[in-house]
C-alpha cells in the first residue's frame, strides 16, 4: 500500500493535480511526500500494530 501511495503522489504531481476528481487530494500528496515509510505505515494501520 505504501508503494501505491508513493506512485499516486508521483502521478498526482505530474498529471493528476488538475483533474477535477483528484484536485482536492493535495493534502494527501503532501502527507505522502513528507512522510517516510514508517510514518506512512503508522498512519495506515496505527502505531500499535
Amino acid at each position: 500500500m505504501i508503494e501505491a501511495l508513493r506512485e499516486y503522489a508521483e502521478d498526482w504531481q505530474s498529471r493528476l493535480l488538475d483533474a477535477p476528481n483528484h484536485r482536492e487530494n493535495w493534502g494527501l500528496v503532501q502527507l505522502i511526500s513528507l512522510s517516510d515509510d514508517e510514518q506512512l505505515r503508522e498512519w495506515l494501520v496505527g502505531k500499535d500494530r
